[in-house]
């Protein structure tokens, strides 16, 4: 009996030992293994999974560990992006000069923290009016005067003038409302870098170390999520922003007056009025009015 107890001890204090100093610690994990002597009491624990994985006090964290995990991010300082979350992440502060603005890249003419327009309120569809002015003309009507009486004129034909204001109509501006954040804080140690490439707005004067400025394609100009199959970083549409102006633009317009047929008075003579009427040409053009879009200028970076 004292034989079949010392051999279990043996074998106990054999497991452990192999443990300790970097064995494997068998199909089911057990308490040691691939701990070494720089592994304390954890280890890789094996097929069964043990007390631990490759983390020990002064191993490598590994999934089952209780490694220290890096905090932050690899973002500089001043940098300034959209979050899908109701509030910043640690490190980040809310940048309340973009709050109802986007974003458009800084240049020359319009300097960092620019702004234009007054900014969106939640869920708002701006809407924007036009005065109108136009012209057209109409065409004499008279009346048939009694047998053998001569006709009389009944309206005189000419041109005409006139001037309103429209209805105020929706810009049907395209957005989406997200959480802007700026980056207070320098770059964490021990994280992933950031990719080449990549391009970040910057509430700074210039591009921080790592960083340059964008192609001169981008200034003035909003990024816009590039369609498939599409050539990237191509300018499209109007000249660039050069200074703090919102863009105007007028409108064309036509329309068709009616006009409705009057009898003719009966002191006239007792027969029925068979002037001219019908439609007439109108056109017009209206004064120019900006949309009104809201932005902020920030200086636009790509990762090194």
């Amino acid at each position: 009996m004292k034989n079949h107890w010392a051999a279990i001890v043996v074998c106990v204090m054999v497991t452990s030992c192999s443990g300790g100093n970097g064995g494997h610690s068998g199909p089911d994990g057990g308490i040691g293994g691939h701990a070494g002597a720089g592994g304390g009491t954890g280890g890789e624990a094996g097929a069964g999974g043990g007390m631990g994985g490759h983390a020990g006090m002064g191993g490598e964290a590994g999934s089952g560990g209780g490694g220290i995990v890096p905090k932050g991010d690899a973002f500089p300082a001043g940098a300034v992006s959209f979050f899908n979350r109701l509030a910043c992440p640690p490190g980040w502060s809310p940048f309340n000069e973009a709050a109802g603005r986007m974003i458009v890249s800084a240049n020359a003419g319009l300097p960092r923290g620019t702004t234009m327009g007054e900014p969106f309120s939640s869920g708002e569809d701006r809407t924007h009016e036009h005065k109108l002015a136009g012209s057209g003309s109409v065409t004499a009507a008279t009346t048939l005067g009694g047998d053998p009486g001569p006709n009389g004129l009944f309206t005189p034909g000419g041109a005409f003038a006139f001037a309103t204001t429209s209805d105020p109509a929706s810009a049907n501006i395209p957005y989406r409302q997200l959480l802007v954040c700026k980056k207070m804080v320098e770059p964490s140690a021990n994280v992933l870098p950031l990719p080449a490439k990549l391009h970040t707005y910057f509430d700074l004067d210039t591009c921080p170390s790592g960083w340059k400025s964008a192609t001169a394609a981008t200034e003035g100009r909003i990024a816009v999520g590039l369609p498939p199959n599409a050539p990237a970083d191509m300018p499209i549409g109007g000249e660039p922003f050069t200074k703090p102006e919102p863009r105007k633009h007028k409108h064309a317009f036509s329309s068709t007056l009616n006009t409705t047929p009057l009898g003719s008075p009966e002191y006239i003579c007792a027969c029925t009025f068979v002037g001219l009427h019908g439609s007439y040409p109108v056109t017009g053009e209206s004064d120019e009015v900006a949309l009104d879009i809201p932005m902020i200028s920030l200086v636009q970076c790509e990762k090194q």
